[in-house]
């Protein structure tokens, strides 16, 4: 009896066609292998299983998710490390040329280069030793992320004591100028640095030979800095008629109920030592100058009136003082009545 032809063969428009056994079986084996897969069929069952909702209906793209799944976010984490170090390659690459730049120009202008290296430190407490200070700005500076390589950037440190002022010398022009951003720091539970540049400082000079402006990137949050240097600023606040025995730990504390102080500056007689009887502040928000203003002008310090008022930057940046109660409208002025006396 004569094979039959497989099912899948037999055509319902007429009779059995007369087939050879060698064709039968050729086409029995086409049928049994299996289907190419095609984008539609791959796509379904991707969406049947979830992949595709998760790679946003592009079959390509779930198919390189499904196979990696782990794979992406190390790979992302790869290219930032190496991005990274090319930065920081770049970064060592521009600090060599330019400390060749400073060592020949100090061959030929050490007078100078050296300023520039240098920075002014006044305010300190009485008893404050060369090595004390030099270790408090290595700390410091390091915990803001200001210095450029390991090790300690404080290369000498001299300490005037009968005058309460130092000058520190770094190992580069750029970690002098990150120690400006140490201005206000603590030091010693209640005094503050005072960082400036020395008078002989060339700021012209000085470009040629590294950055003149702090690092935009260091971090300065964990220092609890007050700048002694109180920006002009349409918030900059002027406080006159303190008493000259009062230090700048009591001139803040009378402050701070009202804001925290990004600056703060008591201006000092250097012939006596006492302040001169007025101050100037800026707080953190804007806000809080006219609390203070309206809170604090009038009120009674030592036997006479507290004044309290905006400072003003007139033309030729001469500074003067609004008038009128701080310039303040009625609105803002203290409900309070007459001003406390304050001891």
């Amino acid at each position: 009896m004569p094979d039959s032809p497989p099912p899948g063969l037999l055509s319902s428009a007429g009779p059995t066609p007369n087939l050879h056994p060698l064709s039968v079986s050729s086409a029995a084996a086409a049928a049994a292998a299996p289907t190419p897969p095609t984008i539609a069929g791959l796509a379904a069952a991707m969406a049947a299983t979830g992949v595709v909702g998760a790679a946003g209906g592009d079959p390509s793209a779930a198919m390189l998710t499904a196979s990696t799944p782990a794979a992406a976010p190390q790979q992302r984490i790869a290219d930032l490390e190496a991005q990274v170090a090319r930065l920081s390659a770049s970064l060592e690459h521009y600090r060599a040329a330019c400390a060749a730049v400073q060592a020949r120009y100090q061959l030929f202008s050490p007078d100078v280069a050296r300023p520039a290296r240098r920075v002014y430190i006044g305010g300190l407490p009485m008893g404050t030793t060369s090595d004390d200070l030099a270790a408090h700005v290595n700390f410091v500076l390091a915990l803001a992320g200001g210095t450029i390589c390991p090790g300690a950037p404080v290369t000498s440190c001299t300490v005037f004591s009968d005058r309460a002022y130092a000058f520190v010398e770094l190992r580069s022009v750029e970690e002098a100028s990150n120690c400006m951003a140490l201005d206000g720091v603590p030091f010693r539970d209640s005094a503050r640095l005072r960082v400036r540049r020395p008078n002989n400082y060339d700021a012209a000079a000085a470009m040629l030979l590294g950055p003149t402006s702090p690092d935009p990137g260091m971090d300065g949050s964990r220092l609890g800095a007050v700048r002694t240097a109180v920006p002009d600023t349409p918030h900059k606040l002027f406080m006159g008629g303190l008493p000259c025995d009062w230090d700048a730990v009591r001139v803040r504390a009378l402050l701070a109920p009202y804001g925290t102080l990004t600056a703060f500056n008591l201006v000092m007689d250097k012939a006596t030592g006492n302040s001169k009887g007025y101050a100037f502040a800026e707080f953190e928000a804007p806000g809080a100058t006219d609390y203070a203003i309206a809170a604090l002008a009038g009120a009674v310090v030592g036997g006479k009136p507290l004044t309290i008022k905006r400072a003003v930057i007139g033309p030729g940046g001469v500074m003067s003082v609004e008038g009128g109660g701080g310039g303040m409208s009625p609105l803002m002025r203290s409900p309070l009545g007459p001003r406390p006396m304050l001891s």
